[in-house]
């Protein structure tokens, strides 16, 4: 294994319980960098979503918020 790969998976499995928790955005084309989607306000109640209006970006408004958005270059 490459050296350091423990620490790397640390950091992705921690990087994916923030978006879980909402304290890390996912990104999304309409927000910019400042702004993503709340994962986890989504997982608190999901309901259906519909792809198209999910990629234009109407269907995500409910789970928008302003914050720190992931990023893979991190």
């Amino acid at each position: 294994m490459p050296p350091n790969t423990g620490a790397i998976w640390l950091t992705v499995l921690a990087d994916l319980e923030a978006l879980v928790k909402g304290q890390l955005l996912l990104p999304h084309w309409r927000l910019g960098d400042r702004a993503g989607v709340n994962l986890g306000l989504y997982l608190q109640d999901p309901g259906p979503l519909d792809a198209v209006r999910v990629l234009q970006g109407s269907g995500i408004m409910p789970y928008a918020q302003k914050g720190t958005v992931f990023s893979a270059t991190a």
